[in-house]
């Protein structure tokens, strides 16, 4: 959040003063950072990880959500000719299963976001040392991220430079 609102005051101080400085040769570029992590190597890697974790969750609540519909025709046919308590015992059983899953959905989520944290934090931290570089060897001022900004030329979209600067990062890591 306070990123956010840094973010976009530093763009209000630069619009107002914009033409000002730009005499001075304030030089700005702007990276979307969500199409490096989602294009680069290492994210695409990440995302993959993510994927195949997220798939078993999906088979598995599938698998439970299967095993749930079985209870529930089971409960029908009970409706017709079983006993109350027969009746009683298949619903609470449904119940009893029903809350499983809603707390086997939480931790799921809960562990998915760990995850996501875990694996894109490194990912996040190289691009963060990947900016700092390129704004330094191509004489930036300011790289912005694109979230934050309400119009941008795609001459100074840096983004390219940021995923080819973040794949070779991760050539050169696997050769060692």
């Amino acid at each position: 959040m306070n990123k956010n609102i840094l973010s976009l005051s530093l763009l209000v101080v630069l619009f107002l003063c914009g033409p000002a400085l730009a005499g001075d040769g304030l030089k700005i570029g702007w990276i979307d950072v969500q199409q490096v992590i989602v294009s680069c190597k290492q994210g695409r890697e990440v995302n993959m990880k993510l994927e195949k974790k997220a798939q078993e969750y999906r088979k598995k609540f599938t698998a439970e959500k299967k095993k749930v519909d079985e209870m529930k025709k089971k409960l029908e046919t009970l409706r017709t000719v079983g006993s109350d308590e027969a009746i009683r015992s298949q619903e609470r059983a449904i119940d009893r299963k029903l809350q499983e899953l809603e707390l086997d959905s939480k931790y799921a989520t809960k562990d998915m976001k760990e995850m996501q944290k875990k694996y894109l934090g490194p990912v996040i931290d190289e691009l963060n040392e990947v900016i700092s570089e390129l704004g330094k060897k191509q004489g930036y001022d300011y790289i912005l991220d694109s979230r934050t900004l309400l119009f941008a030329g795609e001459r100074t979209n840096m983004t390219a430079a940021a995923i080819e600067a973040m794949n070779k990062r991760y050539e050169a890591g696997k050769k060692k």
